[in-house]
């Protein structure tokens, strides 16, 4: 008795296409970023000499650039303004601060240049740290306003029979323009920044 034939077996399976190169579009260009609205300070030393965040912009607080001059009883008051401004980062601990006090870089021969400093127009005494040479007004007191509005004035008088009559020697640090800082009332938030030299 003749058994049936088996099946033919079915046809090989083609090998696998090689898989496709991948190629990887170039990405668009990032846009531009935005020109700061706080300018930087000259670079330099490590001021304010404190553990703190310097970061321009990250309190609603700046220095106006216009400096006002005035005769005072002993020498020349230079008057600035402060400025409230929209902070960088309005989640950081430091962009609802209140404003406790700025510190200027100045130089030891200038010690005893300041006859007296101003908050909004009231006479305070001279504070000078002598380890770090550098200009204090202290207990300032300010709060924030909307943005761009003045909330206040902080100023130096020169002593006219001083070491540094003027404000470009007191800042001579900077060749003539003020650096300085402004700290909160927890001393943790200390943003920089400079005034260009009074006209």
């Amino acid at each position: 008795m003749l058994l049936p034939s088996p099946p033919p077996s079915p046809p090989p399976s083609p090998p696998p296409s090689p898989p496709l190169p991948i190629i990887a579009s170039p990405m668009p260009p990032f846009p531009p970023l935005e020109p700061s609205a706080f300018s930087p300070p000259p670079p330099g030393s490590d001021f304010p000499f404190c553990r703190c965040n310097r970061t321009m912009g990250i309190t609603p607080f700046t220095l106006a650039n216009t400096i006002r001059v005035s005769q005072g009883p002993r020498g020349t008051i230079y008057t600035f303004d402060v400025v409230s401004e929209a902070p960088i980062d309005p989640f950081n601990s430091c962009a609802n601060s209140l404003l406790y006090k700025a510190e200027f870089a100045s130089r030891a021969v200038c010690r005893r240049a300041v006859a007296n400093t101003y908050i909004n127009g009231d006479r305070r005494a001279p504070q000078f740290d002598r380890q770090f040479n550098v200009q204090k007004i202290v207990k300032i007191g300010m709060a924030p306003g909307p943005p761009g509005t003045v909330v206040g004035t902080i100023g130096f008088e020169l002593d006219a029979s001083g070491p540094c009559p003027t404000l470009e020697q007191m800042c001579d640090i900077a060749g003539g323009s003020c650096v300085y800082a402004l700290f909160d009332y927890t001393k943790l938030c200390c943003p920089l920044g400079f005034n260009i030299r009074p006209v």
